[in-house]
């Protein structure tokens, strides 16, 4: 498969070469078009490397006209960057360009889906970006709580989330007030910081509550790697942060429900890796209970069996799931 990348800017480098590297791999033939004149350069790339598929990063007319003239299958990534105000506001020359699309693939955790639909778009796709492997290597716990400056024998949760108005942080309060000894990390920064920051300032010392601080690679590497076991309350779930505790081999706590089951696919049942449990107070005491209590009658889970998570987490990466997306279009 030939496929043409053209970024207008709405990627990250590490990502777009993340992609690049992936479809390389898979024995693809890639040409990348990014910077300046990005119009004259998709047509001299469509014209001289006449590839089978093109993916545009973002919504950029220029390209997509170019390749729609020369009917060359092309989809687009928005990720999150459509909203309620934007579609209202959009030139029709952008809803051409979703019209026109093959596919446009959005991120799982927005709105975008439906809106990319009544735009006009004939095919919408979730992609989720997902954890980034090559930005969370496995660490070991100890050097992780040590930069903390806890004790190696410290009993955590943590929790990986945006803070935003629709994380449960009303459960994590109820759960955390009737589990002394459990101390609590939290990577994050949004609207409900201060309620984290005021569990902090009554927190008993042998369960301390740490905001770690924003999210990022590092950030949420330190939490994966210093909790004992992982909790996951995103609406809709499960979060990115479910999947960056099971690549460290921690046990996880979920509300996902039935969306789950890729998680529960991670890890043979009989390592009690994933404990999905309803929406409340008391079921996420009883998970994290018995989510120690795996940890405890069995052990950290072996290393063989999180490298082979790992790999199963590879192949739902983002640039694995564009390239199913491309390959399905071109």
């Amino acid at each position: 498969m030939r496929v043409l990348l053209v970024s207008s800017g709405h990627l990250e480098a590490e990502a777009l070469e993340a992609l690049r590297s992936t479809l390389l791999d898979l024995g693809c033939a890639v040409r990348a078009v990014t910077g300046a004149r990005v119009v004259l350069n998709t047509t001299r790339q469509a014209v001289s490397f006449r590839p089978d598929v093109a993916l545009l990063l973002g919504l950029s007319v220029g390209p997509a006209v170019v390749l729609a003239a020369l009917h060359i299958p092309y989809v687009v990534w928005v990720g999150t960057d459509l909203s309620r105000s934007g579609l209202d506001s959009m030139p029709v020359a952008k809803r051409t360009v979703l019209q026109q699309a093959a596919a446009v693939a959005v991120d799982r955790w927005s709105d975008a889906r439906a809106l990319a639909k009544q735009a006009g778009a004939l095919k919408a796709v979730e992609v989720s970006t997902g954890v980034r492997l090559d930005q969370q290597p496995i660490g070991p716990r100890t050097e992780a709580l040590a930069a903390l400056g806890l004790p190696a024998d410290r009993q955590l949760a943590g929790i990986i989330t945006d803070l935003g108005p629709k994380s449960r942080i009303d459960l994590l309060l109820d759960a955390y007030r009737s589990m002394p000894g459990v101390g609590l990390l939290v990577s994050g920064e949004g609207p409900q910081l201060d309620r984290v920051r005021a569990m902090q300032m009554t927190a008993r010392p042998s369960a301390p509550v740490i905001p770690v601080g924003p999210r990022g690679p590092a950030t949420d590497l330190l939490v994966a790697c210093a909790a004992t076991v992982g909790i996951d309350l995103e609406v809709p779930g499960p979060g990115d942060g479910a999947r960056a505790f099971l690549a460290q081999g921690r046990r996880v706590v979920t509300t996902a429900g039935e969306d789950a089951t890729a998680l529960l696919d991670l890890y043979s049942p009989a390592l009690r890796a994933v404990h999905v449990i309803r929406p409340s107070g008391a079921a996420l005491r009883e998970g994290l209970a018995a989510a120690l209590d795996a940890e405890t009658d069995l052990g950290p889970v072996p290393d063989a069996d999180v490298d082979r998570a790992r790999h199963r987490l590879a192949r739902e990466s983002w640039p694995a799931r564009m390239i199913d997306v491309l390959t399905a279009c071109r």
